[in-house]
């Protein structure tokens, strides 16, 4: 039986994580092939990585970061959804979308060099 810290800690937080969106892949303590990795000591799931990068190369393809209305657009999808949940007080939810959106845009640059 799971003991308080997962309970009470660790669940809400997967769970807030899958409300966003985010996949969880429930692993085993003993195997960490059921985790993608071939040691607990891999900290980052290389396959996903590789997958993400692909992705980010996509969007660079479509110029998103050029695109004001789709900017925007993701600036109204992040503030419906964070209002969803309501995490945060209203007043604060634009500049918690444009914060989000610039992060997005730096991991972006990082990623695909543009």
């Amino acid at each position: 039986m799971p003991g308080p810290e997962y309970t009470q800690v660790e669940l809400p937080f997967i769970e807030q994580l899958q409300a966003l969106g985010w996949d969880y892949l429930e692993g085993d303590t003993q195997a960490p092939d059921f985790t993608e990795r071939t040691s607990f000591r891999q900290v980052l799931l290389t396959g996903r990585l590789r997958e993400a990068r692909a992705q980010a190369a996509e969007i660079g393809r479509v110029d998103f970061w050029r695109n004001s209305i789709a900017q925007g657009e993701l600036r109204s999808r992040l503030i419906r959804r964070l209002d969803s949940l309501d995490l945060l007080p209203f007043d604060q939810l634009q500049a918690v979308a444009d914060q989000l959106v610039q992060t997005a845009r730096a991991n972006h640059v990082r990623l695909v060099g543009e």
